[in-house]
């Protein structure tokens, strides 16, 4: 498994970064249609979590094979990676993940199995500009953006990687050194904002049930798609929220 993915400026076309995906497939082509997405020059960047809750986790699995698609390992990947082959396990995984597909081929296990092996733990995305974006699941698994492999190399790194949830707590601005800006999934929130020098953008893919009305605009759970740029002028944790727009495309302030 890849510790860290870079990635060069795109001098051909846009950069987008989404929050965890949990297998709403429908409403991320509805996302990228709004934003005109072109699929021959335009990159989209995932926090991670392609897979459970939504009707079509196989399919979101199977983006990270499209060269316009990045995403960084989950924890919901990792746990998936982790257990497949013990006993008993896919039986788990129907009863606690039941959205995902029951009948898929044991070849189909085999092969997401190898595509989630191919996922980074962090990227890193240069901007046209000369900065440059971290991605990862849940926060940056060290302080200094420099020690990132290092940091992975450990338990304690890897478990703050996908699981912390203490980025976006009130209080001190967390700030990682030697990265322009980091960007996270795993903690849900009611919009994207910055804390210190991280934005946090999942606003609740993985709670829409089926049926349910979907509108960042209204409070309720959604997909959100930005633009790399404009993660950084999110506002702050303690500012007014993003002005809401009449899609899942962020306008980020005014």
């Amino acid at each position: 498994m890849c510790e860290l993915q870079q990635f060069t400026a795109n001098n051909e076309g846009r950069d987008f970064v989404i929050g965890d995906l949990h297998g709403q497939l429908e409403l991320l082509y509805r996302r990228l249609n709004e934003v005109s997405f072109n699929y021959e020059v335009d990159r989209l960047f995932s926090t991670g979590d392609l897979i459970d809750r939504g009707p079509d986790s196989v399919e979101c699995a199977l983006l990270a094979e499209q060269n316009w698609f990045h995403p960084v390992l989950g924890n919901h990947e990792d746990d998936y990676r982790s257990h497949l082959f013990e006993a008993n396990t896919w039986e788990r995984l129907n009863q606690e993940w039941g959205t995902l597909n029951q009948q898929i081929s044991a070849q189909m296990l085999i092969k997401l199995h190898s595509i989630i092996e191919k996922m980074p733990m962090t990227i890193e995305v240069e901007l046209l500009d000369g900065r440059h974006v971290g991605i990862t699941h849940a926060s940056p698994p060290c302080d200094d953006w420099l020690d990132v492999g290092k940091a992975l190399q450990t338990q304690q790194g890897r478990l703050r990687c996908l699981f912390d949830r203490r980025i976006h707590y009130p209080g001190q601005a967390p700030v990682t050194r030697n990265i322009d800006l980091t960007v996270h999934g795993h903690n849900v929130v009611a919009a994207p904002f910055s804390h210190g020098n991280a934005a946090l953008i999942d606003c609740g893919a993985g709670q829409i049930e089926p049926g349910a009305r979907i509108g960042y605009q209204q409070g309720y759970a959604d997909l959100v798609i930005l633009q790399l740029e404009d993660l950084f002028s999110l506002p702050s944790i303690n500012s007014p929220q993003p002005v809401p727009s009449q899609s899942g495309v962020c306008n980020a302030a005014t």
